[in-house]
């Protein structure tokens, strides 16, 4: 094998790097929960004065891009240079002034790239973000991020202004925002060969924390650390029980306010056991009233624009609102995007699969459900099976029998206020409650799970018919037994076989890749033609000191069948 080179050449570790930034990107948007995959690329430009190096470098250097992508680049930075904000301002400061030049020309770099990123790609439907241009060797380099506009588009955003600028933001625009700063950083180190990055789960929570400071009372600029004053108010029980609450953001004298009871002194939310005693004097019709420093009473909101709330909804767990919209929900500390507590397409596939005789009232009943047992204190379970009506009679002694009943959240929640299960058919009739359920341990129970949980893994394994299981564990861990994979197109599948069919050692890692994420889907066939690619590149001799790692080879499993697939 020849030794790999580096054409378009910017530094010798860039490979590595760009590799390592898409790998912490991916786990970042793992983390918040942004169902993409980003692409990542670097863009060196060289500088002024440098002749020994290529004008323009791309990195990779083979796929989607190319060099002639990039095609007036010059000019567009020219411009951007000329038209630049900051272009004609005087600071004081004499080290400031001297550096705006090159602060100037850094922005206008990054900016031309992203421009011509989304041009090129604004039919593939990406949108392109891109860190600050920083100089390494003969080269300024911009790294983009590149994330489908589809995957962002669903979380709103807050518009805020502060002296004379708006900006639009969210908790996921930040969390790319703080992955590219970091990336900045990372090339200023001699050889950047992307290590010693903070972790995703460090920036994730570095974003959370500067969302949270933007300014959503206007003219008010925030100097409190809002995430962790509201992680360390989630945390505080209240008389040894969990703490609830609502609090609202907004000025004392804010028109859609009207006061139920007012403080004769405004309380600092620094007096996190005091403002937690509060919280528990609020409802969500009767608020706490606070600004980004104090506390000022209870109160209702009006009508008008919708207004900036905090859901203490349980120990160790708030959601921040504006309306009824939820920008950001943390538990235990860790921030994330708003998300169903499962994937409502997956379930409902699930259900509709194993029980293909359901209508749509009756799937909106079990959806209305899940929603209910999530927003309840308490753990609970729910069996939907064909065999309801005969178990809830098998088990009247473990059990209460009741008149066929339709489930409805009134009942869901009496219901769940005592020990055991609540049995239903699939359409959505409800046949007993409080039963205790009986079947042999399998494979699936595991001791790290409690009673409740390995409870429903056994009865569902048990069940001559199709059963599924719902359980809210005391933890607010809710699963479904089994949630099946989603189906997928078979030539999806076929076509990553080709790729990975079609590669060498030098770019075979990313089709594997693909190929381990849709392995549950492999026939044998298929195994064995991944396999003879992996035993072909393992055939291939070793250069001097070349470390390789192939991986293990696939095999079908046995749990798949062709209701997971479609034409």
């Amino acid at each position: 094998m020849a030794q790999k080179l580096i054409h378009l050449f910017i530094w010798g570790w860039q490979e590595h790097f760009r590799i390592s930034v898409e790998l912490l990107a991916q786990r970042a948007f793992e983390e918040i929960g942004i169902k993409a995959e980003p692409g990542v690329l670097l863009v060196g430009i060289r500088r002024e004065g440098i002749e020994d190096a290529h004008p323009l470098c791309i990195e990779p250097e083979k796929g989607r891009w190319t060099v002639d992508m990039f095609e007036g680049l010059s000019a567009a930075i020219e411009r951007k240079r000329q038209q630049h904000p900051d272009r004609n301002m005087f600071y004081s400061h004499a080290r400031i002034m001297a550096e705006k030049p090159e602060r100037i020309l850094r922005d206008a770099l990054s900016d031309a790239v992203r421009d011509m990123l989304d041009q090129a790609d604004a039919d593939l439907g990406l949108k392109t973000f891109c860190s600050t241009a920083v100089l390494v060797e003969k080269h300024y380099v911009v790294c983009a991020i590149q994330v489908p506009k589809t995957a962002l588009s669903v979380y709103p955003t807050i518009v805020s202004e502060w002296l004379g600028r708006t900006t639009e933001t969210n908790f996921a625009l930040r969390c790319i925002s703080a992955i590219l700063g970091e990336v900045g950083q990372a090339l200023t180190v001699s050889d950047a060969n992307g290590e010693g990055m903070r972790s995703a789960r460090e920036l994730v929570t570095a974003a959370a924390e500067s969302f949270m400071r933007v300014s959503i009372i206007p003219g008010e600029y925030v100097m409190t650390d809002a995430f962790d004053l509201f992680t360390q108010l989630s945390q505080l029980p209240y008389e040894g029980e969990r703490g609830s609450g609502r609090l609202v953001i907004a000025k004392i004298d804010d028109p859609r306010i009207e006061y139920v009871t007012l403080f004769a002194e405004p309380v600092s939310l620094r007096q996190t056991r005091w403002i937690r005693k509060l919280l528990e004097m609020s409802t969500r019709e009767t608020p706490l009233i606070a600004s980004y420093e104090h506390a000022f009473g209870l109160g209702h909101v009006g009508g008008g624009s919708p207004i900036f709330h905090v859901d203490f909804v349980d120990q160790h767990e708030w959601l921040f609102r504006r309306g009824d919209t939820t920008m950001l929900h943390c538990r235990f500390g860790k921030p994330a995007l708003p998300r169903d507590a499962i994937d409502r397409e997956r379930f409902a596939d699930t259900l509709l699969r194993l029980f293909p005789e359901m209508t749509d009232e009756a799937l909106k009943i079990h959806q209305t459900a899940v929603i209910e047992m999530n927003s309840q204190p308490h753990g609970s379970m729910i069996i939907i099976g064909r065999d309801a009506k005969t178990e809830a009679e098998r088990l009247a002694g473990q059990g209460t029998r009741i008149a066929p009943t339709p489930l409805t959240p009134t009942l869901l929640n009496r219901a769940s206020r005592i020990d055991g299960t609540i049995l239903v058919t699939p359409d959505g009739v409800c046949h007993a409650i409080g039963v205790i359920l009986d079947g042999e341990a399998n494979a699936l129970c595991t001791p790290s799970r409690g009673a409740r949980y390995n409870s429903g893994v056994r009865y569902v394994a048990a069940g001559a018919a199709p059963r599924v299981a719902i359980i809210m564990s005391e933890d607010r861990t809710l699963d479904v037994i089994p949630l099946l994979r989603p189906r997928i197109q078979s030539s999806v599948i076929e076509e990553a076989v080709e790729a990975l069919e079609a590669s060498t050692l030098d770019d075979f890692h990313k089709p594997r890749n693909r190929l381990a994420d849709l392995e549950f889907y492999l026939n044998q066939g298929q195994c064995d033609r991944i396999n003879a690619v992996f035993d072909r590149l393992d055939s291939i001799p070793l250069e001097e000191n070349e470390l390789r790692y192939i991986g293990p080879r696939f095999s079908p499993n046995a749990a798949m069948n062709d209701t997971y697939l479609f034409d």
